[in-house]
């Protein structure tokens, strides 16, 4: 199954979008904030992709198993790497504004949750 048929793009990217321009007030018109919620933003996409990419390929079954479990050693590592490294990264840049960087993480792990469609639930 595809990334789009497991979850409602829709919904997805709207409430992202949402979840992004509620936290104007945090940049301090400044351009440096706001591109650093944008990678921030954009880590934290990528880090949902490698989950579902990780998740798939744990629930396949037509792989070969010691394959399969490098694999998704593999994923988890590098998708909690790069999530280590983006806050890293914002906590250098914004120290005083890291709480920012980990409430629009949250907030987005609770929008993709409520994007996955109720089919793939229900199976």
């Amino acid at each position: 199954m595809l990334l789009k048929e497991k979850i409602n793009l829709k919904y997805y990217l709207g409430l992202t979008i949402i979840n992004f321009f509620l936290f104007i007030p945090q940049w301090h018109n400044d351009a440096n904030h706001f591109y650093i919620y944008l990678a921030i933003l954009a880590s934290t996409i990528i880090n949902h992709y490698f989950l579902f990419a990780g998740l798939r390929l744990l629930l396949q079954e037509s792989i070969e198993v010691s394959y399969k479990k490098i694999k998704i050693f593999i994923f988890f590592v590098g998708k909690t790497a790069f999530l280590v490294t983006s806050f890293y990264v914002a906590s250098r840049l914004l120290p005083k504004d890291v709480i920012y960087a980990v409430l629009l993480y949250i907030f987005q792990l609770i929008i993709l949750v409520i994007s996955i469609k109720k089919s793939v639930i229900q199976k």
